[in-house]
C-alpha cells in the first residue's frame, strides 16, 4: 500500500476544482500526466478512484495521474469484492489475432493472475467478455468459463469454449459455443445446450456484439445482420437492420433499442428501424442517472433533448462515464474532459465552515484525510465525516498535523500542541498511543512505523512505541528531530537539533557538512531519480556527496527572522526567510523545492 505524503491545502482545491468548479468542460492530456491522449475506456472504482483505460496503458486519476502497464486497455471491470480488473487487447495483424491479457490490481501494481499464465487462458477479444453475478466475476474464454470470487480462480466446464457472455434478467448466463456449436446457458456449474445453431444464420458465424434485453431477448450482431434469439420460443429470428458493421448496441431505461453502426444511430420504433444519426461512425451509447441519453460519435458527442440528437462536444468520443458525484467524464482520442454536474456545491463549506484545516492526505483507498479545529476529519468523495479527537494548539501549532497511512493501511496522526498520538483503523479511531512528542512518520521494510520525534525517533514495533535513544551529542541537549527517512539499506536517517545523524544495525552515526559542521535542521529528505540523498533545511538545499558529507546546494535567505517568537523550540523561527521546506518529485524527474517566502525551487 502507497504511503502519501502530506497534502497541501492548494492540492485539495486541485482535485475538487477538476471536479466541481470548473465552467463548462476541462480537458486532460498527457501534459497533465495522462499516459495517452487517445482514450478507450474510463471506470469510477467503488474507492473513488478513476480508472482511464488508454491505447498505452490505463492512469489512474485522484487529482493527479498514475499510470501503469503500456498495452492497449479497452476494457475495466469492478468485482464484487472490490477489485479491479483491467483487459488489454494487442493486435496482432500478422496472425490476425489479438493477444489478450487480464490484469489484476493489487493496491500497488497491475499482475497477470497466475492461473490464467499457468493454464494458457485464451480470453475473449470481444466487448462482452465478462459479467458479475452470484457473488462472481465471469470471464469468457476458448477454454470454458473462468470464475472469480475476490480469491480464487476456477475454471467452468472447458469442454465448452465461449466467446461472448451476457447475464439475461434473470440472472442466467448465455453465450455461444463453437465447438458445441449451440447457444448455451450456465447454471453455476456447467452449461446446458439451449439452441442448435447448425443451419441458422449463426452457422460458422462470428459474433461482434451481443446484448440482452430487458425482456430476456438476446440482440446478436454477426457479420451477416442483427438477430434476436428468443429463449422461451428458442427461436432466431433476423431484426433486418441491413447493417453490417454494427458497433454498439443499447436499450434505454424507456425500452428502445438503439444500434450504432459505422454508418450511423438507428432506432427501433414499432418494428421498424430510423436512421436518426448518418455518416458518422457510432463509438459509444450511454444513460446518465438522470435518463439523458448520449452518444459519443466519430464527430462528437450528442445528447438527446425533446426528441432531438444535439451535438454537446465537437470532438470524436470514444466513451464516457458519469461518476458517483454526476460529474460527466468523456474520453476522446485528444484526451480527457471532465464537465462538474449542473447542480454542483461548495463541498468546503457545508460542513467545516469557520474551521482550521490543515495536514491533508490522500489515501490509498481514495479517502481524503485531515485535521482541523474540529477534529480529525475524512471525505470520502461524498460527504465529511468527524471522527473527533483533539484539537488543541491546532492554530497555534498548524505545522503539528504530519498524518501518514503505513502499508497495512492505519492512519496515524502525530501528536502536535501536546496531544499524544492517535491512529485509525478497522473503521474506529484509536488512541491515545502515547510517544512523546512526534514530527513526521516513515516506514521501515519490515512493517515498523518511525516517527521523528522529541528526544530522537520512535518506533511502533508489535502493538507499542519505543524511542531510539542515542541521536545528539549531549543527552542534556535539546534533541528534538523534525525529519526522518528509511533508506533501501533499512537505515534512518534523521534531522534535527542535532544536526543530520543515521541508525543503521543498532548504532548511531553523525554527518556533518564539508566544513565539518552540523548540517541545520531540516523537516523532509528525498533520494531523488539521480539516486542522490538530499535534506530541505533552514540553511538551504543540501546533497550528501561520495564522501559522506553534505553540500550545500542552495543557500537559503535568512535575513528575515521573526525576532517576537523567539526561542520558541530551541531555535529562531523563520516566517519570511527561505527555509526549504520539502522536496518532491515531479512525473518529468525534475525536483522541485518549496522554500518559505521565497517560492518554488526547480533543479
Amino acid at each position: 500500500m502507497k504511503s502519501p505524503s502530506l497534502m497541501p491545502i492548494t492540492f485539495l482545491l486541485l482535485i475538487l476544482s477538476s471536479l466541481h468548479s470548473q465552467e463548462g468542460w476541462r480537458r486532460l492530456t498527457t501534459e497533465d500526466g495522462l499516459s495517452s491522449n487517445k482514450i478507450l475506456t474510463i471506470h469510477q472504482a467503488k474507492n473513488g478512484h478513476i480508472w482511464i483505460g488508454t491505447d498505452k496503458g490505463i492512469s489512474r486519476y485522484n487529482g493527479i495521474f498514475e499510470n501503469f502497464l503500456n498495452g492497449p486497455v479497452n476494457s475495466i471491470f469492478e468485482s464484487t469484492s472490490g477489485q479491479v480488473i483491467a483487459r488489454e487487447v494487442i493486435p496482432n495483424y500478422a496472425t490476425d489475432s489479438n493477444r489478450v491479457g487480464i490484469y489484476l490490481f493489487d493496491g500497488q501494481e497491475w499482475e497477470e493472475p497466475d492461473f490464467l499464465l499457468d493454464n494458457d487462458i485464451w480470453v475473449s477479444d470481444v466487448p462482452e467478455f465478462a459479467v458479475e453475478s452470484a457473488g462472481k466475476l465471469w470471464i469468457s474464454t476458448r477454454d470454458g468459463l473462468v470464475g472469480f470470487d475476490g480469491q480464487k480462480w476456477q475454471l467452468y466446464d472447458p469442454d465448452v469454449d465461449v466467446n461472448w457472455l451476457v447475464k439475461a434478467p434473470d440472472g442466467r448466463l448465455w453465450s455461444e459455443s463453437w465447438w458445441a456449436d449451440s447457444i448455451v446457458s450456465f447454471d453455476g456449474q456447467k452449461w446446458n445446450l439451449e439452441f442448435d445453431t447448425d443451419n441458422s444464420p449463426l452457422d460458422n458465424a462470428t459474433t461482434n456484439t451481443a446484448f440482452p434485453t430487458s425482456t430476456g431477448k438476446i440482440i446478436l450482431s454477426i457479420d451477416e445482420g442483427l438477430f434476436q434469439y428468443d429463449s422461451v420460443l428458442n427461436s432466431i429470428t433476423d431484426l433486418k437492420l441491413g447493417q453490417d458493421n454494427i458497433r454498439r448496441i443499447y436499450e434505454s431505461t424507456e425500452h428502445v433499442l438503439w444500434v450504432g453502426t459505422d454508418q450511423g444511430l438507428f432506432r427501433l420504433n414499432n418494428g421498424k428501424w430510423r436512421q436518426v444519426i448518418d455518416g458518422q461512425d457510432i463509438n459509444t451509447i450511454g444513460q446518465t442517472k438522470q435518463g439523458l441519453l448520449r452518444v459519443g460519435t466519430s464527430n462528437g458527442l450528442y445528447q438527446f433533448h425533446n426528441g432531438e440528437w444535439v451535438l454537446e462536444l465537437g470532438v470524436a468520443v470514444n466513451c464516457f462515464a458519469e461518476l458517483a458525484d454526476g460529474t460527466f467524464v468523456v474520453g476522446a482520442s485528444d484526451g480527457l474532459r471532465l464537465k462538474p454536474p449542473a447542480d454542483e456545491t461548495a463541498v468546503m463549506r457545508t460542513e467545516l465552515a469557520g474551521e482550521f484545516v490543515s495536514g491533508l492526505v490522500l489515501a490509498s483507498d481514495g479517502t481524503l484525510w485531515g485535521r482541523s479545529t474540529a477534529g480529525f476529519i475524512s471525505y470520502d468523495g461524498l460527504k465529511w465525516t468527524n471522527h473527533g479527537g483533539p484539537n488543541s494548539g491546532m492554530r497555534r501549532w498548524p505545522v503539528h498535523s504530519s498524518i501518514y497511512e503505513d502499508s497495512q493501511g492505519i492512519i496515524w496522526f502525530n501528536n502536535g500542541g501536546g496531544a499524544d498520538l492517535w491512529s485509525f483503523s478497522d473503521g474506529q479511531l484509536q488512541g491515545p498511543r502515547y510517544a512523546g512528542w512526534t514530527w513526521v512518520f516513515a516506514e521501515t521494510e519490515q512493517g515498523h512505523v518511525i516517527a521523528a520525534g522529541k528526544s530522537g525517533p520512535y518506533a511502533y514495533v508489535e502493538g507499542k512505541w519505543t524511542s531510539i535513544s542515542g541521536y545528539g551529542t549531549d543527552p542534556n541537549a535539546n534533541n528534538s528531530n523534525y525529519a526522518a527517512y528509511v533508506d533501501d539499506d533499512g537505515s534512518i536517517w534523521v534531522n534535527g537539533e542535532a544536526g543530520i545523524w543515521r541508525y543503521h544495525n543498532g548504532q548511531w552515526f553523525e554527518y556533518r557538512d564539508i566544513e565539518s559542521k552540523p548540517v541545520p535542521w531540516g523537516e523532509h529528505f528525498i533520494r531523488g531519480p539521480d539516486g542522490i540523498l538530499r535534506a530541505p533545511t533552514s540553511g538551504g538545499i543540501y546533497r550528501l556527496n561520495s564522501d559522506q558529507k553534505w553540500v550545500l546546494e542552495w543557500e537559503a535567505d535568512d535575513s528575515t527572522v521573526n525576532p517576537d517568537l523567539g526561542d520558541i523550540i530551541g531555535r529562531q523561527y523563520f516566517i519570511g526567510g527561505s527555509r526549504v521546506c520539502s522536496i518532491h518529485v515531479l512525473a518529468s524527474g525534475q525536483l522541485v523545492a518549496v522554500a518559505e517566502g521565497g517560492g518554488l525551487l526547480i533543479n
